[in-house]
């Protein structure tokens, strides 16, 4: 992977008054978890004492309320903690459909993947690679729209069902159908489609596939 780190941010302004969210006690497909600690405060009138001791998170989809829903209104420009999940479910929705790939990193923020054909080669395919994430009045006094570019991606251009006589403990990361799965931990329903599953190169990889390292441009740039 090659790295080039560069950072674009954009000031906006949250949506104005409360906002009405609806939140479940039972994770259903789909459905994020949010920490009572990201809720602080806005519970204590909808939950007995005993059942606040008791919570560790709840769940929602950003959804409409449907039967059993805890109902919170949610002022997002002072509940900026549960805020942060709900701009990261708006910046997933968003790129659905847009970006070839995409990705929650270790730090749940959100990683578009774009397919650069003129960079590709018939052995594999190389992505651009950009992360999106929200941030509080590190800039200006606004929540802030952080676009970084983190360099490129190569991902070989075979699945892992063609890939023969190879020991799959190298495996690391695999693209599957637009998404990216830990190898060691890919669920089964990706378990059942090796032929969607293709190996993300690590520098670990390349070599058991023959495939050469990225070389470091070392040339200064022109003044």
């Amino acid at each position: 992977m090659q790295q080039e780190l560069l950072l674009n941010i954009i000031p906006f302004n949250p949506p104005a008054g409360k906002q009405t969210f609806a939140f479940y006690r039972q994770k259903q497909p789909g459905f994020y978890p949010v920490f009572k600690g990201d809720l602080q405060g806005l519970l204590d009138d909808k939950l007995s004492a005993l059942e606040l001791l008791e919570l560790e998170k709840l769940y929602t989809d950003f959804q409409p309320p449907r039967e059993g829903a805890i109902l919170l209104d949610i002022d997002l420009s002072v509940s900026t903690r549960f805020a942060n999940h709900y701009y990261r479910y708006l910046i997933r929705k968003h790129f659905e459909g847009i970006a070839d790939i995409m990705h929650q990193d270790f730090t749940s923020e959100t990683e578009v993947w774009f397919h650069s054909p003129e960079k590709s080669t018939a052995k594999y395919k190389v992505y651009n690679q950009f992360t999106l994430k929200v941030q509080y009045g590190r800039v200006t006094d606004k929540p802030e729209l952080v676009l970084s570019y983190d360099g490129t991606t190569k991902v070989f251009a075979k699945p892992v069902s063609e890939i023969y006589n190879f020991n799959t403990n190298l495996y690391n990361w695999v693209v599957c159908n637009g998404v990216i799965y830990k190898w060691k931990f890919r669920p089964q329903e990706v378990i059942n489609q090796p032929q969607n599953c293709y190996p993300i190169l690590s520098n670990e990889l390349k070599p058991h596939l023959e495939i050469a390292f990225d070389v470091p441009d070392l040339k200064k740039p022109l003044p």
